[in-house]
């Protein structure tokens, strides 16, 4: 019995193995392939600066981050003082997007060699995680690399490709799982002390945990949807019947901390400095959360659009 068991789960593992190694290169290579790389000089820019586009600010990001071990400063820009990036939280908040590309840093020093590589990076990223999550979810394996596949190649990547937070967005499907598992009930609670206990250690738990912690170091925006997601995942429970298992609102609770939480400790250096330079505040460096109705259609909107085209 045991031999059968030990064999089966080399066999599992060997197929994920093999399915992992596939969504690599098959993203890369698509990627590459679609946007005619061999037309490309990789030492220039993707896309260089359009009206009212922020191009050129993205590559200055990444090359202050190369330049100084993070985004805060920029010694070169500003004379005849120095730039500071503190009333910006873009950058700050899509702090892990800063740390891979740091990464890739160690392998060229050339800001727009490394963000090029990073942006067709993701084609594979995004794939593996959307598989991953797929997976979680108890999707098929041709199900989950279909979608995996897919997400990895939506027009919003090809539109947007200037911009490393937005358009490398490998930790949404991550994020997406805990909220299935919210409206699938495995986080509904008993009053009954193992049972809860049960639920607060299991596996899913701190999978979704650190999930959320991953979508909090992405990008903010990111976080505030999540938040509005496991709201209403909650909600569906809610009236699904965990009014009375008031336990049950636990788990989405903490997951809403700890995204939240991430958010704000990142912001928190940009508070403390902000409090202490209010008089070097600029409208053009600020942003503000009101923007997410820029970068996203609201209800609205896609209401509006639905009955336009219907």
């Amino acid at each position: 019995m045991s031999s059968w068991l030990s064999s089966r789960l080399k066999g599992r593992l060997a197929s994920h193995t093999i399915v992992f190694a596939a969504l690599v290169p098959l993203p890369l290579l698509l990627g590459l392939t679609l946007l005619h790389f061999w037309h490309w000089d990789f030492s220039v820019p993707i896309a260089y600066s359009r009206q009212g586009h922020d191009e050129l600010w993205q590559l200055v990001m990444t090359k202050t981050a190369l330049d100084t071990g993070w985004v805060f400063t920029n010694p070169f820009l500003g004379a005849p003082g120095i730039s500071t990036w503190y009333f910006n939280s873009a950058p700050q908040t899509s702090a892990i997007h800063n740390v891979l590309m740091l990464v890739l840093s160690t392998f060229s020093h050339d800001a727009i060699l490394v963000q090029n590589l990073y942006y067709f990076i993701n084609f594979p990223l995004i794939a593996i995680s959307t598989y991953a999550s797929c997976r979680l979810l108890k999707l098929s394996v041709l199900l989950s690399l279909a979608v995996a596949l897919l997400f990895s190649f939506t027009t919003f990547r090809i539109h947007n490709l200037f911009d490393v937070y937005f358009s490398n967005y490998f930790s949404i499907p991550l994020g997406v799982v805990p909220v299935m598992w919210i409206m699938l009930g495995h986080f509904s609670a008993h009053p009954a002390g193992p049972a809860f206990r049960s639920v607060i250690l299991s596996g899913r738990f701190a999978i979704s945990v650190f999930f959320c912690f991953l979508v909090g170091v992405s990008n903010g925006y990111y976080a505030f949807f999540a938040i509005l997601m496991f709201a209403f995942a909650t909600f569906i429970r809610a009236l699904y019947g965990d009014l009375r298992r008031p336990l049950s609102f636990v788990a989405p609770a903490v997951y809403v901390l700890v995204t939240a939480g991430t958010v704000i400790a990142l912001e928190y250096p940009l508070s403390v400095y902000r409090a202490a330079h209010q008089t070097e505040a600029s409208q053009d460096q600020m942003k503000f959360s009101a923007e997410a109705d820029i970068y996203s259609a609201p209800l609205p909107m896609l209401l509006a659009r639905q009955s336009t085209i219907g």
